[in-house]
């Protein structure tokens, strides 16, 4: 059997943007582009990306990752789908602030986190944004759905989607991942991390790189 004859996703996280370079919460609203490291970036992925058997490509609809989707899609010659579930997850009243270490919104993100991965919390929020719960309601379904979508068929669904996100969902989306494995591995820009359906089972087979035992 071919390495590509069963159903593959893998989640790819965006390439630089001018929010990350700003230090800057984007996850809502004002959306900042990519910048020229960036799109450099965007376009080494997707000549890496160029022979591989992609079935569909899922962007989140935020700018950072529309703009790396469009560059896999246009060497692919396919059409992004834009997911709004594969959003970052938002900030609330901390949108549009700095995300360096010692602001307000980077010290209730911090707590927030510890309250989720370290206190099983997961409604705990910065104020007005998201919750590890609501992402679950909107992330877990779609990829869920996606992967009944294929029918068992072959190829790989990309999911261009981001950091946050992808840190807070992969333990939840893979049986064979936890929050300690996920939280000590950040995701860096165009990451790829690589999940597949083994006796009915959706594992992550690759992580940035590195196998990873199922």
């Amino acid at each position: 059997m071919n390495d590509f004859d069963i159903p593959k996703i893998w989640f790819v996280r965006h390439a630089e943007s001018e929010a990350n370079v700003r230090h800057i919460y984007a996850n809502t609203g004002c959306s900042f582009p990519l910048t020229a490291i960036g799109l450099q970036q965007a376009m080494a992925v997707s000549l890496k990306l160029s022979c591989v058997p992609i079935r569909a490509i899922y962007t989140s609809p935020l700018l950072r990752a529309t703009q790396t989707a469009e560059q896999i899609c246009k060497i692919k010659k396919m059409e992004m789908q834009v997911a709004p579930e594969l959003s970052e997850y938002s900030m609330g009243i901390y949108e549009g602030t700095s995300t360096l270490p010692g602001t307000l919104g980077a010290i209730s993100d911090a707590e927030s986190k510890k309250r989720w991965f370290e206190h099983n919390d997961f409604d705990a929020r910065s104020p007005g944004g998201e919750s590890l719960n609501d992402m679950k309601r909107r992330f877990l379904p779609f990829v869920k759905k996606a992967i009944e979508n294929c029918g068992g068929e072959p190829g790989i669904l990309l999911m261009i989607t981001h950091g946050g996100i992808l840190g807070a969902m992969l333990a939840f989306v893979f049986e064979n991942l936890d929050f300690s494995f996920v939280q000590a591995r950040p995701i860096e820009h165009l990451s790829i991390i690589k999940g597949e359906l083994k006796n009915v089972r959706m594992v992550c087979v690759e992580y940035k790189g590195t196998l990873v035992s199922s």
